[in-house]
């Protein structure tokens, strides 16, 4: 994702860093166990 930002161009500012990867993560983990839970039912 940083890299993206860089080849875009964008400046990456530091207090969006922290809380972006937290919530990338968060979201990921709601899809997935979300997909497990649909798939046990």
């Amino acid at each position: 994702i940083l890299a993206v930002f860089d080849a875009v161009g964008y400046d990456t500012p530091e207090w969006f860093v922290g809380p972006g990867i937290g919530i990338l993560l968060w979201w990921f983990g709601e899809r997935t166990t979300g997909h497990i839970k649909g798939k046990i039912q």
